[in-house]
């Protein structure tokens, strides 16, 4: 699992190897109230492919992403839904910096 987002002017800025197929995690637990989980996600993103998404253990979503073209930044825009009534909705976004290794 990546999880090797810093922040970088404000924003959660991963390195991703264009050649990688890499699992990144976005973890909402601390956000989540007690009891709530998360029951739906969706993925947008740009200058990367998603290859798949999930929700794991109602807390977290876990992408798989590839590609991209050195020298850019991409990004990728996590949408969610949680169990709570009525029901929560946000995005976060998460930055990714292509270079190669």
């Amino acid at each position: 699992m990546q999880n090797a987002f810093e922040m970088i002017d404000g924003r959660p800025t991963a390195t991703k190897d264009p050649g990688a197929t890499l699992d990144y995690t976005l973890d909402l637990s601390e956000w989540l109230e007690a009891g709530e989980t998360i029951l739906t996600a969706s993925v947008a993103v740009r200058g990367i492919t998603v290859d798949s998404s999930g929700i794991v253990g109602g807390n977290s979503i876990t992408l798989w992403l590839s590609g991209g073209q050195a020298g850019t930044l991409a990004s990728a825009v996590v949408r969610f839904a949680t169990s709570s009534s009525p029901e929560r909705v946000d995005e976060r976004t998460l930055y990714f910096k292509i270079r190669n290794r």
